[in-house]
């Protein structure tokens, strides 16, 4: 065994690793073995379209053996004369002979368990495999489990979602023929079922049904449809943007743009929005504040901190004779008492949160990553919030100050805020990057060696990050590299 299992590493060594994903949260993947249902102690992953489970849950369950051997990254499977083994990154298999077998994706290594495509490994021991894709189930050796698992409640509702999923998909595109396609095809058993035990599926399915109907009419009568209606006010919005940009009225300009916020965009005309938003921010950063009656000009468009942000920096020229500084301290009077008047209209809604940053997030004076930071607000602190500002800001109340803060930053719910339990960290090979906000882009505060333990603080909800400490350190980490055992 040993020889075999060192010739197939051979061949492994020249393999890479297949890309995979994990499976959506709360699209958790079941499994039913000889019509009984089997728990799975590490959620499933699809790699290369096929689904990934533990060896062990399968093979023991039907009757083998399982060999691990460390050197080679090999799993063993045996069962009689049975025998078979699979390797880490290695898309093909072995039996005893030398045959070769394609699984479609090579195993992975999860936390210290091996992941292999669970339709492979149980029609190689003999057991038929049945998937639906309405619940993510695998039924292997299980067909009366497969047909009773079509006739629950549960089922019919799912497999309503999955159709209404179709159906919006279309309609975001505009493709409403092809939604009335899979309007008409969903049997009428399902939406009777959504009636008694999934009212708000029901509610979604109607709202839905209305709405391409209400387009198909209006395509009947040659009229455009709401989607195409919506993408000609976002042109028009465009246009207008453009159009002020080009007479150099950036804050004017970033106005309108703001108005495409919940309008359906085609792509393109998204790739053109962001491409003018970059342009206006930039111009904005380069006004060449020559003169105070530009400044009047911020002031009299209702740009109350942009205009006293320009006086502000105007007086500190050291060419200004006696007039004009007298003229701009009483245009920055004319500011404050603006702002001041402003503020006071300005009511605070509801309490939110800092969350998903490492230490602090920036408080800026506009609703733009190129404004002005004017503080910094601690994790887990308490703001006000007034109002959606746009660009994916909201417009906050701080310490008495108000300002911007990017929405991705705040939430309803207070975050946990010290560590509650212990994670280890199993990479097998590699320090993990410990980064300040819980994605890719984040910048790495530090690399955690492999085995070291961390404190947990809290899982980020939707996401694949969980907040963690780490000596000195806080930051995020990626879930999949932490498990609640070291070995």
């Amino acid at each position: 065994m040993k020889k075999w299992i060192g010739f197939c590493m051979i061949a492994c060594l020249s393999l890479g690793l297949t890309l995979f994903s994990w499976a959506a949260e709360g699209d958790q993947v079941r499994m039913y073995v000889d019509e009984s249902p089997i728990e799975i102690d590490q959620p499933a992953i699809i790699s290369n379209s096929r689904t990934m489970v533990p060896v062990r849950v399968v093979s023991e369950t039907l009757g083998c053996n399982v060999e691990w051997e460390e050197d080679t990254q090999a799993v063993i499977v045996t069962r009689g004369d049975l025998y078979l083994a699979m390797f880490v990154g290695n898309q093909n298999a072995y039996d005893a002979e030398g045959n070769v077998y394609d699984m479609g994706a090579a195993p992975l290594m999860v936390a210290y368990r091996t992941l292999v495509p669970v339709r492979f490994l149980s029609e190689y021991l003999g057991k038929p495999v049945q998937w639906d894709e309405v619940t993510n189930t695998v039924f292997i050796n299980s067909p009366i489990a497969y047909e009773n698992n079509k006739n629950t409640s549960a089922y019919k509702v799912a497999e309503l979602n999955l159709l209404i999923d179709q159906m919006a998909d279309y309609v975001q595109n505009g493709l409403f023929y092809e939604a009335e396609s899979v309007m008409v095809s969903i049997p009428q058993e399902l939406i009777d079922e959504a009636k008694i035990s999934a009212k708000g599926t029901l509610a979604r399915y109607l709202e839905l049904t209305d709405y391409i109907r209400q387009n198909l009419e209006l395509m009947a009568q040659g009229l455009p449809n709401m989607i195409e209606q919506e993408r000609s006010t976002v042109t028009q919005i465009i246009g207008q943007a453009q159009g002020l940009y080009n007479q150099g009225l950036y804050y004017e300009a970033r106005e309108i743009l703001a108005g495409v916020a919940g309008f359906n965009q085609s792509a393109e005309q998204m790739w053109t929005i962001q491409s003018l938003r970059e342009k206006i921010e930039a111009g904005i950063i380069n006004i060449p504040y020559a003169d105070l009656e530009g400044i009047r000009k911020l002031y009299r468009s209702g740009y109350y901190y942009e205009a006293y942000a320009a006086v502000q920096s105007y007086l500190q020229r050291g060419d200004l004779n006696n007039e004009l500084k007298a003229n701009a301290e009483q245009l920055r009077h004319q500011c404050e008492q603006a702002i001041k008047n402003y503020e006071n209209t300005l009511v605070v809604e509801k309490k939110m949160y800092v969350t998903n940053v490492a230490e602090a997030v920036n408080f800026r004076s506009a609703a733009s990553v190129t404004a002005p930071i004017i503080g910094a607000i601690d994790y887990a602190a308490e703001v006000g919030y007034i109002e959606d500002g746009g660009n994916n800001y909201f417009k906050i109340k701080y310490d008495g100050k108000y300002g911007y803060v990017n929405a991705d930053f705040l939430a309803d719910k207070k975050p946990a805020n010290t560590a509650t339990g212990r994670r280890y960290v199993v990479s097998r090979n590699h320090d993990v990057p410990l980064r300040d906000i819980p994605s890719a882009a984040g910048n790495v505060l530090f690399y955690i060696p492999d085995k070291s333990a961390v404190g947990f603080v809290e899982n980020v909800p939707g996401d694949k990050y969980t907040r963690v400490t780490f000596g000195d350190y806080v930051g995020y980490i990626e879930r999949s590299y932490l498990s609640t055992t070291q070995d």
